[in-house]
């Protein structure tokens, strides 16, 4: 496979991205309303937070972007590691990232994020495992050569 560091991790940030976003999606039918992801993405990107296509579409993308640099990150990080435990080296990963995500935003005081419902706090933190989860394991793919994975 692809031995380049960089792009692994961003393959494995794209890869966490889209199920983020399904995540989201997903939970959208069970009628939940809070901020997802692509309110975030606006967020980074300084957004008015409009609902048009074009707000979203950009939104959508300033979330990948900055999931792909996040998996970029982890790559980097877990190439110094041993590859034992990587799913939990994934979750670790995907729970401190929530963790300062919502530190930074608390203490930049970002309006949208500030005192919401604990139901959104869980969202996020669910979201976050995932990406944690599919990132170290999209590594793992990306990393291992065919003949081993042929095993």
């Amino acid at each position: 496979m692809i031995k380049d560091r960089l792009i692994n991790g961003a393959i494995a940030g794209a890869a966490g991205a889209v199920v983020q976003n399904s995540y989201a999606f997903a939970v959208r039918l069970f009628d939940y309303t809070g901020t997802t992801y692509i309110t975030y993405g606006k967020i980074i990107l300084a957004i008015e937070d409009n609902s048009g296509l074009l707000s979203n579409s950009m939104g959508l993308l300033g979330h990948f972007v900055w999931d792909m640099i996040l998996g970029i990150i982890f790559a980097y990080i877990i190439s110094s590691a041993t590859s034992r435990y990587y799913i939990w080296k994934g979750l670790l990963y995907g729970a401190v990232v929530w963790y300062f995500i919502k530190a930074g935003a608390t203490m930049f005081k970002i309006p949208e994020i500030m005192g919401v419902d604990p139901v959104n706090v869980v969202f996020f933190f669910i979201g976050a495992l995932l990406y944690g989860l599919v990132v170290s394991y999209s590594l793992r793919v990306l990393d291992t050569r065919p003949a081993e994975m042929r095993k």
